[in-house]
């Protein structure tokens, strides 16, 4: 008997790497946990893993790129509309605080890493999170319980 996930992400190892993302997940689905096999079901992406090598948690590439992006908008944008009236000590821990909070947030995000064999036999990587709450689900420990349930189901990995 398994177990099923109804909410998670799934992220491909280019998107969990990639220092421009905006969103943190490749595809959005269904994860099926049995003792044979894992099964995702997505909305772009449908496989199976029957040949799982490793399973571990980890934790998601902070988008430096975007960060950087984003904070020179916000700072240009409040430059032309408040141009004078710009509170440059206000400004600066506003964006130190969002800064921060996003970090912490990215910081917190788990990710399940499944290491399989594909049916020709390639070494292939899965990343998946517990999608559940608009993905708070996953920072509350949902990601934790994907990771056991593959652990358990998939003998450690072995």
């Amino acid at each position: 008997m398994g177990q099923q996930f109804a909410s998670v992400w799934y992220a491909t190892p280019e998107k969990i790497k990639s220092m421009t993302k905006l969103v943190v997940f490749s595809d959005r689905g269904s994860l099926d946990v049995l003792p044979d096999q894992i099964q995702y079901r997505g909305k772009k992406f449908t496989f199976s893993m029957r040949k799982v090598v490793a399973v571990s948690l980890t934790r998601q590439w902070i988008p430096w790129v975007i960060y950087a992006i984003v904070n020179v908008a916000v700072v240009a944008y409040f430059a032309v509309k408040y141009q004078a009236n710009l509170n440059l000590g206000v400004m600066a821990a506003i964006l130190i605080a969002c800064n921060f909070l996003g970090f912490l947030i990215g910081a917190s995000t788990k990710w399940v890493l499944v290491e399989y064999q594909d049916e020709s036999n390639q070494s292939r990587k899965a990343y998946f999170a517990d999608g559940s709450l608009l993905g708070w689900g996953g920072i509350f420990g949902g990601t934790t319980g994907v990771y056991r349930a593959i652990k358990h189901h998939t003998h450690g990995g072995v």
